[in-house]
């Protein structure tokens, strides 16, 4: 079972980045899409830890594209379950 967070937390976790700065990361491919719920939009947990541990260890932008890409790649194959 995959714990999911709001974008608000993700944003957070992000350092505080704003909602225009997530849409810019998300348009670049270095954030998955959200999962939408009632109108609302969530993000999976670990997946945004994935991609923040891959910022810490200095990852390129390219290399971090790539992780998400796998990531969107895993949920259209349906290896990840959101609750």
């Amino acid at each position: 079972m995959q714990k999911l967070i709001s974008t608000r937390k993700t944003r957070e976790l992000f350092g505080g980045i704003s909602a225009m700065t997530e849409w810019r990361r998300r348009r670049a491919g270095l954030l998955p899409p959200v999962i939408k719920i009632n109108g609302r939009n969530f993000d999976v947990e670990p997946e945004i830890a994935d991609i923040i541990q891959a910022a810490v260890a200095g990852a390129p932008n390219a290399d971090v594209a790539g992780l998400v890409k796998k990531i969107v790649e895993a949920r259209v194959a349906g290896q990840i379950q959101p609750t």
